[in-house]
């Protein structure tokens, strides 16, 4: 059996995303560069989070093409990251936090995910969003 490099693994289809509600497809579709169809706020406080990652990250984050129906491993961490992050469970949240990025800045990366949550949540029920 062989085994994804490091490097890759990342990118691992863990699932699709079909499978997820419309805020993790949010999420992903801002990974995969889909932001110039949502407000300011929401894309500014979505790359304020991923300079986090890329700044103080423990290695580069991957992610599949904007039209690939798979879900990697990565974008599925940072669904769960914002997804816990925006419902309370900040402990929850900072564990994901933790694999992607060192220990001092998680609480921030936390904080962040949870505005970003707050924000597609606010897009979601005013109804602005490109998969409305």
């Amino acid at each position: 059996m062989s085994y994804p490099s490091l490097a890759s693994r990342g990118a691992a289809p863990v699932g699709t995303i079909d499978h997820l509600d419309e805020e993790g497809r949010m999420v992903v579709a801002l990974m995969r560069g889909n932001h110039g169809h949502w407000e300011d706020d929401l894309a500014r406080v979505f790359g304020q989070m991923m300079g986090i990652v890329q700044s103080h990250g423990r290695r580069a984050l991957l992610h599949h093409s904007k039209t690939c129906n798979c879900l990697g491993a990565d974008e599925a961490t940072i669904v769960e990251l914002v997804q816990r992050a925006g419902s309370g469970a900040r402990s929850d949240a900072t564990l994901m936090a933790l694999m992607l990025v060192s220990a001092e800045v998680a609480p921030l990366m936390v904080s962040m995910a949870e505005q970003l949550a707050l924000l597609i949540r606010l897009d979601i029920r005013i109804g602005s969003g490109p998969l409305h």
